[in-house]
């Protein structure tokens, strides 16, 4: 989910497609089962605006697996191109520079650079086979998670030509990594291993320090005035230095804070929660206070924040069966 300054826009794993809802009000605007019907996109993830356009991957059950370029205002398709043979599932996409990153999957997995002026993939890269792993680019390097399977968890390639870099990281990572100065951290997941958040050089890969936790997390850190803020499965959020040391914990057994991000907007963090406790929670970024919360059905994406309004997914019945909420925080 993100926001422009008249729309949010939605999409899901499942058969939904990509919807931009109205801000003001959260009516529909368009949906690409309207503008694009004959492609019945399924498996529609983490689009990203550009400007006047939105770029995703998706898959097509008519043509294939493409990354699209849609017009912001209405939906109406501007290009598409493939990226990878077969009829992959595309992962989230990542800009910087004129380009598009992500990862696509087959029986193997891939990441891709697409030219958004040439409106074509430039380079592709096969890592292995680690799914669509949510990546993360800054200053000319594309950081891209890895399944236990493989030799790293964490792999930085040059953005401009995909070569390897470096790999680093003997644990599988699922969350998007977080770049801050002059670190890349990244998180391990609750199944497999020692459960830490890792602070990597971003120029070598070498590992800084970790902070081991009871129970690990399938989310992301948040990077933000020299603090780096992560939640757990068992309820827990932590908010480190940038050199490790703690500043805060929080914890309430019934609030699970594994399944996204934290937001952090000014002095307050926001973060969703799923599990016993479910909704949004606001907390004092500088000591861990809670401020408030919001106790509604299973938050597991993360918030997008704006003009003092939270816009929040929350998950209802069905596994894939997602509903749009805005809250005021004032």
């Amino acid at each position: 989910m993100l926001l422009s300054d008249a729309f949010v826009i939605a999409g899901g794993a499942g058969d939904e497609g990509l919807s931009a809802f109205k801000r003001a009000t959260g009516a529909t605007a368009w949906t690409t089962t309207e503008t694009l019907p004959a492609d019945e996109l399924i498996n529609v993830r983490d689009p990203i605006i550009v400007d006047d356009t939105v770029f995703v991957g998706a898959q097509s059950l008519r043509t294939g697996s493409h990354v699209f370029a849609l017009d912001l205002e209405t939906g109406t398709e501007r290009w598409r191109t493939s990226v990878g043979s077969g009829t992959p599932t595309i992962g989230g996409l990542r800009f910087e520079g004129g380009m598009l990153y992500g990862t696509a999957h087959t029986d193997r997995t891939s990441v891709f650079a697409v030219d958004t002026d040439a409106e074509t993939a430039v380079w592709q890269t096969e890592l292995g086979s680690t799914g669509t792993p949510p990546v993360a680019v800054a200053d000319g390097t594309v950081y891209v998670p890895g399944d236990r399977q493989e030799d790293h968890g964490l792999r930085a390639l040059d953005a401009e030509t995909g070569d390897l870099l470096w790999g680093a990281v003997d644990q599988e990572v699922r969350g998007a990594p977080t770049v801050g100065e002059s670190s890349v951290y990244v998180t391990t997941p609750n199944d497999v291993g020692p459960k830490t958040l890792i602070a990597l050089d971003k120029e070598s890969g070498e590992t800084r320090w970790t902070f081991e936790t009871l129970n690990g997390t399938n989310g992301s850190a948040v990077y933000a005035d020299g603090t780096v803020t992560f939640g757990t499965s068992d309820g827990e959020l932590y908010c480190l230095a940038t050199d490790g040391t703690p500043e805060w914990r929080y914890e309430n057994d019934g609030a699970r804070f594994s399944q996204s991000a934290p937001v952090r907007i000014g002095e307050t963090l926001i973060a969703g929660a799923t599990l016993d406790s479910p909704g949004l929670y606001a907390f004092d970024a500088t000591t861990g206070d809670l401020r408030w919360s919001l106790p509604v059905p299973s938050v597991s994406t993360t918030p997008a924040i704006a003009d003092g309004i939270i816009y929040s997914l929350y998950r209802t019945g069905e596994r894939y069966t997602y509903n749009l909420m805005a809250v005021r925080t004032d």
